[in-house]
């Protein structure tokens, strides 16, 4: 199994093993389980990306964790004063909605301060980032359950539950955790649109809408070169039938 799939499992039995203790507070006692998560997937990325807790004060609170890559490590710690490259995370309970806390006015001082901000309720995934304006933008979300209730019944069996979500899970993460690299090569490109294939083929699989399949091609076609007119049809389909902003896509459509 690899490396990263294994440390989804170890998440959701983790996450369990303290809820089934019945002695865990709703959101802090599961910190130490998000954060191994996050740098198994951060561990896995060029550069890495390094996930610190209780960040210091930087004038809009104190977020949960900040993603530092190892670029801004200097033997072992993140420079003093500077930002962590790759946003911040804000943890809420699991049974908070994470999509109403995307809206609150803590994350919105988050946002005006990291400009990339991901909040999550250990089960549900909102990545607040800027959309073609500079504006703040819902970039992606990611449900693991259609509720608590439902989130702890499938952690009872984590390996199950990660052969499910496991690969969905990643490659979200992947993708939050690059956001805010810029897309200057071919090959950059091509790496976001890879993520989103393999995303989309497991949509597919679990016969989910058949636009996940404009992915696949669209990177097929990229890869190959295929001219303007090839292309474009791809990106007028996915902006019709993927409401979302998906992230990167006004610079594929700038080059198209």
């Amino acid at each position: 199994m690899p490396p990263t799939a294994t440390a989804i499992e170890a998440y959701f039995r983790r996450l369990g093993e303290i809820q089934a203790t019945g002695g865990g507070t709703g959101e802090t006692s599961y910190y130490g389980a998000l954060e191994t998560l996050l740098n198994a997937v951060g561990n896995a990325l060029a550069p890495k990306v390094v996930s610190v807790s209780q960040l210091a004060e930087a004038g809009a609170g104190h977020p949960d964790f900040g993603l530092y890559t190892r670029n801004q490590i200097q033997r072992g710690h993140p420079r003093p004063g500077q930002l962590p490259e790759r946003g911040v995370v804000e943890v809420k309970k699991v049974s908070d909605d994470a999509w109403v806390t995307a809206k609150t006015s803590q994350v919105s001082r988050y946002w005006a301060t990291y400009r990339l901000v991901l909040v999550t309720n250990y089960r549900d995934f909102v990545l607040i980032g800027e959309d073609d304006d500079g504006n703040p933008a819902k970039l992606e979300s990611l449900r693991l359950a259609t509720s608590e209730a439902d989130f702890w019944s499938r952690v009872a069996k984590p390996r199950v539950f990660a052969g499910e979500v496991g690969q969905a899970l990643e490659e979200y993460l992947r993708r939050a955790m690059t956001q805010t690299v810029a897309l200057r090569e071919p090959r950059d490109v091509a790496w976001f649109l890879a993520s989103y294939a393999r995303d989309a083929l497991g949509r597919v699989d679990a016969k989910k809408p058949a636009y996940a399949l404009h992915f696949v091609r669209f990177g097929a076609d990229y890869r190959r070169g295929r001219p303007e007119t090839a292309l474009r049809p791809h990106v007028e389909h996915l902006e019709k039938h993927f409401p979302q902003p998906w992230p990167k896509r006004a610079f594929l459509r700038s080059n198209l």
